[in-house]
């Protein structure tokens, strides 16, 4: 760019695997919800920062290490349980003020799932049309989605599917949308 200002942190940003990834090049505080998943960028990208770094937060180079594995990223879920019940377990490990408002956040997905379809919500690939799972609303709990921010993304992951099976939105509406309900009409009075 001439002569005008901008942050050139990402310069050095374009040089690593997120170079095509616009959305991806965020500059932010390094330790939040969301911002743990990119952790491994200070390192890459500024490796005297991220020495400090690893020797003033407890716990950082573990979450820059794990930050994109399913300890962190997907919510491990423990093979004899089903994801509602791992869901109720997560919450059961916030105090009550936090509990109440990821519940929140997993109860505001189940009824967008409901507006849109009658369908259950499947246990593992997201639905069609609303991109809800029940592994998904375990993301969300395991993360703590204090700000909906993993919610913004159940769109894309109904939108995944309809690729993966090969239909359009349109197709999905038709195929899964909520079916119009005749109303029952009244016997007459004889």
């Amino acid at each position: 760019m001439k002569n005008e200002d901008y942050n050139r942190t990402y310069d050095v940003v374009n040089r690593t695997d997120l170079h095509a990834n616009l959305l991806g090049q965020r500059v932010c505080p390094p330790f939040g919800e969301e911002p743990l998943r990119g952790l491994w960028l200070y390192a890459e990208c500024f490796p005297e920062m991220w020495e400090k770094m690893i020797h003033r937060v407890p716990g950082a180079a573990t979450a820059a290490r794990y930050g994109n594995t399913e300890l962190y990223s997907t919510g491990f879920k423990p093979d004899q349980t089903s994801w509602r019940e791992h869901i109720q377990n997560v919450l059961d490990q916030f105090d009550d003020e936090y509990k109440r408002m990821v519940a929140k956040e997993i109860n505001g997905m189940i009824r967008y799932h409901k507006n849109y379809t009658d369908d259950p919500i499947p246990e593992e690939e997201p639905h069609p049309l609303s991109g809800c799972s029940w592994k998904f609303l375990g993301k969300m709990a395991a993360r703590g989605d204090f700000k909906g921010r993993v919610s913004q993304g159940m769109a894309s992951q109904g939108e995944r599917t309809r690729n993966k099976i090969g239909i359009t939105l349109e197709e999905a509406k038709r195929i899964y949308g909520k079916k119009q309900k005749t109303k029952a009409s009244k016997p007459a009075d004889k």
